[in-house]
């Protein structure tokens, strides 16, 4: 892909960092942390 950077590439890069860190935490057991928290 050759196009020019903009701010919808940051954005979608976040979002998928977001979404595998909480599909990460589901995986690893996160309802314990959650259960903490609430």
């Amino acid at each position: 892909l050759s196009l020019p950077f903009s701010p919808l590439y940051l954005a979608a890069g976040v979002v998928v960092v977001v979404v595998a860190v909480v599909a990460a935490l589901k995986l690893r057991g996160g309802r314990r942390k959650w259960d903490e928290l609430r």
